[in-house]
């Protein structure tokens, strides 16, 4: 997931204009270590993004009850395509309060 998107997600108003983007995308990256270090980092992975899947849900101020649903999020999170969202289309989607 995009650090922005999260951090924005804790602002108390949450404002783009219409051609900010908002960035929503799954974990990617390497593990190292024997069989048991990347177990726990698959496990830390998937904690982390259901965790974020819920808060986004949570956070949600759409009027359609879909992005409500942290398993909307889930979905998009699942992997690391990136999906983009301009202002109007983040504003839809509950990630932002007003687009200015």
């Amino acid at each position: 997931m995009s650090m922005g998107a999260i951090i924005l997600q804790h602002c108390d108003v949450r404002l783009a204009s219409e051609r900010d983007i908002i960035m929503v995308h799954g974990m990617h990256g390497v593990t190292v270590g024997d069989i048991r270090n990347q177990k726990a980092d698959l496990e830390m992975n998937q904690h982390i993004t259901d965790d974020w899947a819920h808060f986004l849900a949570a956070r949600n101020t759409s009027e359609d009850l879909r992005y409500h649903d942290p398993a909307y999020w889930l979905n998009l999170l699942d992997d690391d395509y990136p999906h983009y969202l301009f202002g109007a289309e983040a504003l839809k989607q509950g990630l932002l309060d007003e687009v200015i």
